[in-house]
């Protein structure tokens, strides 16, 4: 099968080239810390987010309760859209290493990371594009179950399960978009449009493909918020935070070779 092709050229670039790992370890780091506040806010603040559909339940304490849990959440947000841009960045690297690989140069994270910052003015702007065509819908929606859903349980699973599918979709439809950018001189609508014929001429590939960090990331939400439940838990969080690392640094090496192999 061509997939398992695929798997097995990308696992044997990492095994060969090991430091491939440090930018997102790096990342994964960061992202822990803010998945993991942000969690524990959530879950020991659930009464708030239950109140903000009762007005006439708020108290004075609800408030001020309230606008700490607002302020917590903004920082969390500059944090997270500077680890955002942070993460565009570095996913620009992956499609020129796997390309140096194959061009039989020498792998180097500082030249790559130089080259992703070069093509900064293509790549973000397609990046944040990205997350925002994901976000965007997502913030509308959850404002809506939020007043119309009043079960915090249910409430979770709507928006957990609405936010996967929406992101799936939209990262699956643009997976190519990356190595496009970066491999290519074109402009960037013409990378969208190649990218667009790829992923319909290789759709079930595409779609192998975009479950890997899916699963990965449903899993370590999962994590995150029984670890605000169980301390304890914790351990188990930062032990799979490190799987789920090598997963997505895997990931990051297969988009490009996948790429560099159909774009043929």
């Amino acid at each position: 099968m061509r997939f398992i092709n695929f798997l097995r050229e990308a696992f044997a670039l990492l095994i060969k080239e090991p430091k491939l790992f440090l930018p997102k370890i790096l990342l994964t780091a960061f992202l822990s810390a803010i998945i993991l506040i942000g969690s524990f806010i959530a879950v020991t603040n659930a009464d708030v987010f239950l109140l903000a559909s009762q007005p006439e339940a708020i108290t004075p304490d609800v408030a001020e309760k309230a606008l700490f849990v607002m302020t917590v959440f903004l920082i969390l947000m500059l944090c997270m859209i500077v680890a955002l841009v942070f993460d565009i960045i570095t996913n620009g690297m992956y499609p020129i290493l796997v390309s140096d690989f194959y061009n039989k140069r020498r792998l180097s994270l500082k030249r790559a990371f130089r080259e992703s910052l070069r093509n900064a003015s293509r790549v973000l702007p397609a990046g944040i594009a990205l997350y925002l065509l994901v976000f965007i819908p997502f913030s509308i929606y959850i404002v809506y179950a939020s007043v119309t859903i009043r079960g915090v349980t249910e409430l979770a699973f709507v928006i957990l399960t609405s936010a996967l599918v929406g992101a799936f979709l939209i990262y699956m439809l643009f997976y190519f978009l990356y190595p496009a950018i970066m491999l290519t001189r074109n402009s960037v609508l013409q990378c969208i449009k190649n990218n667009l014929a790829l992923v319909k001429r290789n759709v079930k590939t595409v779609i192998l493909a975009t479950v890997i960090p899916f699963i990965s990331t449903l899993i370590s939400f999962g994590f995150a918020v029984i670890s605000a439940f169980e301390p304890w838990f914790l351990i188990v969080f930062f032990i799979y935070r490190l799987l789920s690392t090598c997963l997505f640094t895997y990931h990051m090496v297969l988009n490009p070779t996948i790429y560099l192999k159909v774009q043929k």
